[in-house]
């Protein structure tokens, strides 16, 4: 199957980097999962020994890695940069939940949540996940990533009404931190909002279970050739796994009281958006996780595909 059981369900930062609960201070937080250390920028050079013009190697300090390449107008933000306006995030009452990097440095995290809140009558915990990256991809990023407690599914649904990501400028102003953290749990809180009073309206627009089937069969094809003739088996009965296992998320008895309902579809596919599982078991601890970085594309997918078929937005 593609998908964990049901009552396997974990968010998807339950199995990888450090947990780190019990951290008052972005300090002990990096230090406690491993994100203290620093990276250096390096010129390149040919084979020959000529300078690569404009070619520079992030190179991570105490296991001399590359990160990645960059131009030299390039400029590093240590973590410990990087997060220190976390500290008064925490005052404002977030909290440090998890942290770690991905691919030996490249990209290093910190989860911190907020307040619970409700949606239709279901808890939602307000996770925040802050990136920060030496590859050259991104600069301090921040994602609001709620996670429905009874499932465990996450809900980062892309809108124009509302953004789920923001860039974060660094500034070693207290006062501009005080502010950027401000910012940051404000633009959270306008981002909850948005999704508790999109979903209270998706409850009541109507999407049949027929409706739900088709959309399934869109969302996860299976080649007309490759089921007459047999072929790719393998493809054909993983496609076919994770159809029964959206199905079998539609159909929990938690999501019965928004039969026939938008709501009740989008609940289905974030639930299998957030578990699916690789096709191979690589043992890649970051996977679920680097799914939500992405934006949970089938979700997101799925919700243009509604949208369409009712002549209405969903997100």
């Amino acid at each position: 199957m593609g998908i964990l059981q049901f009552d396997a369900r974990k968010t998807y930062f339950d199995s990888c980097g450090t947990k780190i609960e019990g951290a008052q201070k972005t300090e002990q937080a990096i230090k406690l999962a491993g994100l203290d250390f620093t990276v250096s920028k390096h010129q390149l050079y040919l084979a020959d020994g000529t300078i690569a013009k404009n070619c520079f190697a992030n190179v991570r300090d105490d296991t001399n890695t590359v990160l990645g390449q960059v131009k030299d107008r390039y400029e590093i933000l240590q973590n410990n940069e990087a997060f220190d306006f976390m500290d008064s995030l925490c005052d404002q009452g977030a909290n440090f939940v998890n942290a770690g990097c991905i691919k030996d440095g490249k990209k290093s995290y910190i989860v911190a949540e907020t307040e619970p809140m409700k949606i239709l009558g279901d808890e939602f915990k307000p996770y925040i996940l802050f990136t920060n990256s030496f590859d050259g991809s991104t600069g301090v990023q921040a994602m609001f990533t709620p996670v429905r407690v009874f499932c465990s599914n996450c809900f980062v649904a892309a809108s124009k009404e509302a953004t789920n990501k923001i860039t974060i400028k660094h500034s070693k102003n207290v006062k501009d931190r005080l502010m950027i953290a401000r910012d940051t749990l404000l633009q959270n809180t306008k981002y909850l909002e948005f999704l508790k009073s999109r979903s209270e309206e998706l409850a009541t627009t109507k999407f049949t279970q027929s409706q739900f089937e088709d959309l399934v069969t869109d969302l996860v094809p299976i080649s007309e050739i490759d089921l007459a003739e047999n072929k790719n088996s393998a493809i054909v009965a993983r496609a076919e796994d994770f159809r029964n296992a959206i199905m079998t998320a539609y159909n929990q008895d938690d999501l019965q009281n928004y039969n026939d309902s938008v709501y009740k579809a989008i609940m289905a596919i974030a639930d299998a958006d957030s578990h699916k599982e690789p096709n191979r078991n690589t043992g890649n601890e970051f996977y679920m996780m680097k799914r939500i970085m992405k934006g949970m594309v089938l979700l997101n997918v799925a919700a243009q595909l509604i949208s369409r078929r009712i002549n209405a937005r969903v997100f």
